[in-house]
């Protein structure tokens, strides 16, 4: 593997955020195809209006890969233009990699 190709986030689509239930969110990273360790990181979740509902909290690691358990967002009104954020950090790397999200 070459460090200089780029750490990228495998993301199908963008998160689908359920009201008033708590669900894991995942955020996994490749280089060049190959698995790339999360050893860190933090998560914030921003709706459309750009306000924050997570604000830099803390990730959980598991097999290399960076999750959080996100919810519930009772009383939020979810709608097309929310955002999720990760800021992950492992060997050799710091990077910040986004997500729409609805």
């Amino acid at each position: 593997m070459s460090s200089s190709s780029p750490i990228t986030a495998s993301f199908a689509g963008p998160e689908l955020l359920q009201r008033d239930s708590t669900q894991t969110i995942r955020c996994a990273l490749f280089r060049d195809g190959a698995a790339v360790a999360v050893v860190s990181g933090t998560v914030s979740i921003y709706r459309a209006s750009g306000a924050a509902v997570v604000s830099a909290a803390a990730v959980t690691v598991a097999a290399g890969v960076a999750t959080y358990s996100a919810g519930p967002f009772t009383g939020l009104t979810l709608e097309e233009g929310w955002r999720v954020e990760w800021v992950l950090t492992g060997s050799g790397y710091s990077q910040t990699f986004d997500r729409m999200a609805a």
